[in-house]
Parts: C-alpha cells; sequence; structure tokens
C-alpha cells in the first residue's frame, strides 16, 4: 500500500474530478433527475396542500411541467416517497425557479462532502499524513458521489449524518447525536438498526432529545401545515412496497436483500419478496441485538458495533438504490481506524481501499444482474463478514470509557 499510495492517491482524485464534471461534459439535464420529486414536494407543502403530499394524482399535476410528461399521466410520475419532514427542508429551494435550485442543491451536497471529509481528516489524528490524502482520495474518487449529484439524492446528507451520530454519541453529545438521527430520518428506512443500536447501549439522553426533537417538530409542523400529512405517510408504506417497476420504484434494481430476490422471483411474486425481505429484515434485527447485547462501552467495541449497525441497515433495507451505497463510507472508515489504533490485521487497510474500486466495477459491469446478484450486494455481504471476523478482538479489550473530547 505504501509503495504505490501517491499514484492511487492521484488517480482517486482524478477519478472523482472526473465525475464531478461528467454530468456536465455529457449534457446533464436536471429533469431527468431524481430531484424533480423532492422539489415538487416542497412545492405542495408551500401551497398549503399537505394533506395531498402523498396523493399521486397531485403529485402527478406538480411535477408535470418539470419532467414533461402528459397532464395527470400518473403512469410517469416519480413519485415522492420520503417522509414529511424531507419536503418541509425542501420549502427554501422552491423559492427558487427549478433549475437553479437544483444547482444550489448540487453546491449545498459538495459543501457537506467537503465538511465530511474535513471531519474525517480531524478524526484519522496522527495518522501519517500521505495515508489521509489516501483515504480522502479515495472517498472523493467514490463512483457513488457522482450519482448523488447528478440525481439531487439525500445520500451525502445521510452519509454525514450516520458518521456524527457515531461521532456525537461516543463524545457524548447527546443533542448533537439526537439531531443528526433526526436528519437521518430524511430516509427512514436507514436508522431502524442505528436506532437499535442507541437503545441497546442504553444512551438514553441521546433517545430523549431525539424523541423531544421528533415531537415538536411534528407538532409545529401540525400547526403550520396540518397534521394529515403524517398518518397519510405512514399509510403510503405499504402501497410503496407493492410498487414494482413503476414510478421510478425498482426493487430489482436496489443492493439489497430485497432486490436479489425481486431479481430471482420477478415483479409477478412481489408479495413472496416483500414478506421474505421483512422476515430477513426481523431476523437481522434479532440477530444484531444477540451479537452487541451487554457489549463494553469502549470506542473500540462501539466502532464495531456500529459497523455492524450500519452495513446490517443497508444490506436488509427495504429500499436501497446505488447512491445509498455512499452510507457504506461509515463503516469503513470506522474500520481503518480500528486498523489505526490496534494495527491488525494487516490486510485491513488494503480491504477498505479496495472497496470503492470493486463497487466501481460491480456497478459498471454487473448493473444489470447478470450474476443473480449484484457486486455491490456482494460487497455489503463482505463487510459483514469482515466485521465478524474482527469481533473476537475488539470484545476481548478491557472495559474503559468512550472519550469525551
Amino acid at each position: 500500500m505504501r509503495d504505490y499510495r501517491s499514484m492511487l492517491t492521484l488517480t482517486n482524485f482524478i477519478i472523482g474530478f472526473f465525475l464531478l464534471l461528467s454530468g456536465f461534459l455529457l449534457g446533464f439535464d436536471p429533469a431527468t433527475s431524481d430531484y424533480p420529486s423532492f422539489y415538487i414536494a416542497g412545492e405542495i407543502v408551500k401551497a398549503d396542500h399537505a394533506h395531498l403530499l402523498y396523493d399521486m394524482n397531485t403529485q402527478a399535476d406538480y411535477q408535470q411541467p418539470y419532467r414533461g410528461f402528459a397532464p395527470g399521466n400518473v403512469s410517469d410520475l416519480l413519485i415522492y416517497v420520503n417522509p414529511p419532514h424531507t419536503a418541509i427542508f425542501m420549502l427554501p429551494l422552491t423559492w427558487i425557479p427549478f433549475t437553479v435550485s437544483f444547482f444550489v442543491w448540487y453546491a449545498i451536497n459538495l459543501a457537506m462532502l467537503a465538511y465530511f471529509m474535513r471531519l474525517i481528516w480531524n478524526d484519522l489524528g496522527a495518522t501519517e499524513t500521505a495515508n489521509k490524502w489516501l483515504i480522502i482520495s479515495t472517498i472523493f474518487g467514490f463512483h457513488t458521489i457522482a450519482t448523488v449529484l447528478y440525481l439531487g439524492t439525500f445520500s451525502i446528507l445521510m452519509l454525514l449524518a450516520s458518521y456524527q451520530i457515531y461521532r456525537s454519541s461516543q463524545r457524548q453529545q447527546w443533542f448533537k447525536a439526537a439531531f443528526w438521527l433526526f436528519m437521518a430520518t430524511f430516509k427512514f428506512q436507514f436508522v431502524l438498526f442505528i436506532g437499535l443500536w442507541m437503545l441497546i447501549q442504553r444512551y438514553w439522553r441521546g433517545l430523549f432529545w431525539f424523541a423531544l426533537i421528533c415531537v415538536g417538530f411534528v407538532g409545529i409542523s401540525s400547526l403550520i401545515w396540518g397534521w394529515d400529512m403524517w398518518p397519510n405517510y405512514l399509510a403510503s408504506g405499504s402501497s410503496t412496497l407493492n410498487l414494482f417497476d413503476q414510478n421510478g420504484i425498482k426493487p430489482s434494481q436496489t443492493f439489497t436483500l430485497r432486490g436479489t430476490l425481486a431479481m430471482w422471483f420477478g415483479a409477478e411474486n412481489k408479495q413472496l419478496v416483500n414478506t421474505v425481505s421483512q422476515i430477513g429484515l426481523g431476523l437481522a434485527a434479532l440477530c444484531f441485538a444477540g451479537l452487541i447485547w451487554r457489549s463494553a462501552k469502549h470506542p473500540q467495541q462501539q466502532a464495531w458495533n456500529y459497523s455492524l449497525a450500519i452495513t446490517f441497515g443497508g444490506l436488509f433495507s427495504l429500499h436501497m438504490y446505488g447512491h445509498d451505497a455512499m452510507l457504506y463510507i461509515t463503516p469503513v472508515l470506522l474500520l481503518f481506524q480500528l486498523y489505526q489504533q490496534r494495527q491488525q490485521p494487516t490486510w485491513l487497510p488494503k480491504y477498505c481501499l479496495l472497496l470503492p474500486w470493486l463497487s466501481l466495477i460491480g456497478n459498471s459491469l454487473f448493473l444489470d444482474g447478470e450474476l443473480g446478484i449484484r457486486l455491490p450486494t456482494l460487497v455489503a455481504i463482505s463487510l459483514v463478514v469482515v466485521i465478524l471476523r474482527l469481533r473476537p478482538q475488539y470484545q476481548a479489550i478491557a472495559l474503559e470509557p468512550a472519550s469525551t473530547t
């Protein structure tokens, strides 16, 4: 790794800059992205129609001018499925013309990515500078970043939130941890295992602040826009699960257990796919709880626990596309930091640096799932295997209090 790190760092940065510019070079059009569904959600709330936020006909009426399909054609709608507070978050951007707001959101995403990399640089502490640059370049060159930027999704925010939850909880900054947990609920499917981790580790103050933030936000937003949008969101969950290959919902293209089952059994067996996926999610939650039950609270054990939480959260999610694979950066970074602290095993840093390249190859060559399972899904499974292999080392460490600095 040391002999080639300068060349690899430069290669990663070149790839990263190419990815940032690729959309502009290829004539990218914001109307073809996922961004219109988020933008129109903000518009619906702004127009005081929050009670119709999950009504497909209403979404179609608002989205039609930006995506150019026939008026009232629900079949061409790119459906909005996120929680109501995601739409409320988009409100300020709806005061800007659509195309301009897209590039404002693009810039905000770049700023969040830069802030995330600054956090990583600081957290690597006394790590050799050349290794720091190699890690930063690996994140910057991760192919999924371009997908996030040109689709206009929330995946960089989810990456930042997932890392900040861990970082803040280990510093006992409970309000900050709760705030980032609330931000992570913008894509609610990813927080189950994080919440379970906080519950089992008895981070009561963090959970208290999280509950207070949720109650306060739901209460205030309901006073302003009405209560109906919240139960409507819960009611929309089951109908969304039954959307296969329509309205932008394509389970067979997701990098999850559900995505693999959808490829195997097809949309005609969606009830089987959904049932087995939900059973798998429940079993994974029980397995995770059993693995971390009564685990020590020293920082290295918590890094192990949290790495498993994020990886399980992605692999067993009911809705995770290629751009969401950015979440896996968090467990990989925590594994690398474990290596920095313990200097063992020696294969671990090489594995961490290899994952983005494996994901890039998998996304390019096996996008249609010719193997019956997508390679990024196999990469996530390999993460689980590696984390489980490391378990005995971190269980054996003497109990230490988490750092508060």
